[in-house]
C-alpha cells in the first residue's frame, strides 16, 4: 500500500488483539512483535495456529509494547505486508502482481442473486485455517 502525504498525518497504530471472542468464548491470543534487518515481524498465536505477520515499510517504525507504530513522513510512504513469509518483492512489483491476481480473479467470478430477502439477511462467518 502506498499513502502520499502532504504535511502532517496521525501514526498508524498495528496493535493486535490479545484476547479474542471466538463463537463466544474468550481465548488468548499471543503477540511477539521483532524488528529484523529489513522490517517487522508480528507473531500471533491462539490455540494451536500460528500466523506470522511480516511488514515492510518506508515509515519511521518503533516498537510500544505489543504494538507497531508507523509514523508517516510528508511524500510518498510504502507500507507492504506479508503473511507467514517476509516481503520479498519490492512494491512496484508487488502492486503489479496484485493487480494481475485480482483481474484474473473478477474474470472468473460470477454473481449470485438471491430474491429471497430472508436469505440477504443471513450472516456469513468467516473463520483462520491452521
Amino acid at each position: 500500500m502506498t499513502i502520499d502525504i502532504d504535511g502532517n498525518a496521525p501514526d498508524i497504530i498495528i496493535e493486535p488483539l490479545e484476547l479474542l471472542s471466538i463463537y463466544q468464548k474468550e481465548y488468548s491470543q499471543d503477540v511477539k512483535i521483532n524488528e529484523l534487518s529489513d522490517g517487522w515481524k508480528i507473531e500471533l498465536s491462539v490455540l494451536q495456529c500460528n500466523t506470522g505477520l511480516f511488514i515492510k515499510t518506508t515509515a519511521d517504525a518503533s516498537i510500544e509494547e505489543n504494538t507497531l507504530r508507523l509514523k508517516l513522513q510528508p511524500g510518498k510512504n510504502v507500507i507492504q505486508f506479508s503473511v507467514n513469509s517476509p516481503v520479498e518483492t519490492g512494491w512496484k512489483p508487488s502492486l503489479a502482481q496484485s493487480k494481475a491476481w485480482w483481474n484474473n480473479k473478477w474474470e472468473n467470478s460470477g454473481i449470485l442473486v438471491l430474491p429471497d430477502s430472508n436469505g440477504r439477511k443471513r450472516k456469513v462467518g468467516i473463520t483462520a485455517k491452521c
